[in-house]
């Protein structure tokens, strides 16, 4: 009985739920750590170099050259840069094509579980990159790892925004700016691993206390207080829920037909023409920034010898600094505008480095200072705006599949440079910036399509709402001051009204049965005024009912 009752007693085990604040710096500190570190390709382009990645394939090649890293020389050549560089397209590639399915996963999984799972992979990822980083298909698999659960590290911790309902897109910017902040922790890694005491074959001590104290601690940490489900408890604003249908749920349709389905159900087609337009220049626009993450090494030297690197590298890492700046532009334009800002940056870095002048190399760090800093959140920022929130997880998935698929073209257009065109360095990059220029012109011209639509459904909004605002006003000066008809009608009832009440209190009021002119006068300015109210009011009644009906 003893036992029974105790087991009685037992409370069941309920999740911690930190307040909006506390959890935000949290969030801020797990994306610092985990956010998306292969993003700070530099560090580790240093850690392979050192760890004598692919250094064999320099065996048979004629054109060698050295890569200088921490004051140290280390062999180079066309197929080793292609081997390394390519590592990064495979987990650019993996990271958005993948992300459709990690946006179904998190609107049926849940964010807090699909968050452990990514954690665990990522853990696993960088331990193999470290004991084995001279096997080709252990980085490509690790790498592609990598991309595969950078969403599902990131995009659960994204349903913090909806506990600030006035301030999402500050939010998802500010948890964007940490994730840029993580490009830093490859740099720092490097830092470490360059140091005397640690020998090439010791890169599994720097992956395996990164992978510790990193993807170890958040999974823990995200498992106790990341939410279970992304859906926010508040209810959404009204303009967005008026475009929220339903969804056939039958799974016995093809995969295609399943998606048409859910296109064609879940959006007007207004908003799928609109969703097309975002999905083409947004795809562009990634795959871009993508190559100038495995290029920037080739493109940001001049044919003097001078080289703007090591900006580019701080740079890369401060890029987290316009970012919060940019979301509260967001909620005050709208993203349309900063998804245009954004893209007109990204073409400057390639015109710039097109040019074979140092000073362009570093106006084109600039450039990407701007528009890397919020490059992946204004798709989130820009979807959260403009389209149900009901699926926010597949519609922003869709986007970064189409971009993995664009990104994966960097392939061969880095093949062409780093080998095809070898021989004309420094002018072989440089041939690769003008084909990249064209595209970002197209991808400007679909921008700026959708800063029209924004700007025009906004104007529509608030000459609608301005419109029902003057109709207020006017209903209630009806009410307030009736019609003729009206007050002739009052005045006829309050005369009778008070014609009645003289002969009913004429015996009281004097002897001569006449009523005194200051106490008759006083009367009807009450009758008028009560008769006045009982009709303005039953007519305002009669009005509301009417509205309900229809």
């Amino acid at each position: 009985m003893a036992k029974s009752k105790k087991r009685g007693n037992r409370k069941k085990f309920t999740f911690p739920n930190p307040k909006p604040i506390p959890k935000m710096i949290a969030y801020v500190l797990m994306i610092f750590l985990t956010g998306c570190t292969y993003w700070g390709w530099s560090g580790i382009q240093e850690l392979l170099y050192k760890a004598g990645s692919y250094e064999n394939l320099c065996d048979n090649v004629l054109e060698k050259s050295v890569m200088v890293i921490g004051g140290k020389e280390y062999i180079d050549c066309g197929p080793r840069k292609s081997g390394i560089n390519n590592l990064f397209t495979i987990a650019y590639s993996a990271h958005f094509i993948t992300s459709v399915f990690t946006g179904a996963f998190l609107d049926s999984l849940g964010s807090k579980y699909l968050y452990v799972i990514g954690q665990a992979l990522n853990l696993v990822a960088w331990i193999f990159i470290g004991a084995l980083p001279k096997v080709h298909c252990v980085l490509v698999t690790s790498f592609f790892v990598i991309g595969l659960t950078a969403e599902s590290i990131y995009m659960p911790l994204l349903s913090l925004s909806y506990n600030f309902p006035n301030k999402r897109s500050l939010v998802i910017s500010l948890l964007g700016s940490s994730r840029s902040l993580s490009y830093f922790i490859p740099s720092l890694m490097s830092l470490i691993y360059q140091l005397e005491f640690f020998k090439p074959h010791y890169l599994y001590i720097i992956c395996t206390v990164y992978a510790v104290l990193g993807n170890l601690v958040c999974m823990i940490v995200g498992f106790l207080i990341v939410d279970v489900r992304f859906d926010s408890p508040l209810e959404e604003p009204e303009e967005i829920q008026e475009f929220e249908l339903r969804i056939d749920s039958s799974k016995t349709l093809p995969l295609i037909d399943r998606a048409k389905n859910f296109f064609e159900k879940a959006l007007t087609h207004d908003q799928l023409k609109e969703y097309s337009c975002l999905a083409f220049c947004s795809s562009i626009f990634l795959a871009a920034i993508g190559f100038v993450n495995k290029s920037h090494r080739e493109m940001l030297v001049s044919s003097d010898k001078k080289s703007a690197v090591e900006i580019f590298r701080y740079m890369n890492i401060l890029s987290f600094i316009p970012g919060p700046i940019l979301g509260k532009l967001v909620d005050i334009w709208g993203a349309g505008i900063i998804l245009w800002l954004l893209h007109s940056f990204c073409l400057g870095y390639y015109i710039f480095t097109a040019l074979d002048l140092y000073a362009s190399k570093i106006c084109a760090c600039v450039c990407y200072f701007f528009s890397s800093s919020l490059c992946v959140s204004i798709t989130y920022c820009y979807v959260n705006q403009r389209f149900p929130r009901k699926y926010f997880g597949v519609l922003v998935g869709f986007i970064f599949f189409v971009a993995g698929i664009v990104n994966l073209f960097n392939i061969p257009l880095y093949n062409l440079g780093s080998k095809t065109w070898e021989h004309d360095r420094p002018y072989n990059f440089m041939r690769i910036s003008y084909i990249l220029v064209g595209c970002m012109i197209l991808c400007l011209m679909g921008s700026a399509y959708l800063v029209m639509i924004n700007r025009k459904g906004f104007s529509c909004r608030w000459w609608r709402s301005k419109k029902n605002k003057n109709k207020t006003k006017e209903d209630f000066d009806k009410f307030l001051m009736p019609n003729e008809d009206v007050m002739d009608n009052l005045m006829m009832t309050s005369q009778d009204n008070l014609e009645n009440l003289i002969s009913c209190s004429g015996d009281s009021t004097s002897s001569n049965g006449d009523v005194e002119l200051g106490a008759g006068e006083g009367l009807e300015e009450v009758v008028v005024k009560e008769e006045k109210s009982r009709i303005v009011e039953t007519e305002f009644k009669d009005t509301i009912e009417k509205e309900e009906i229809i």
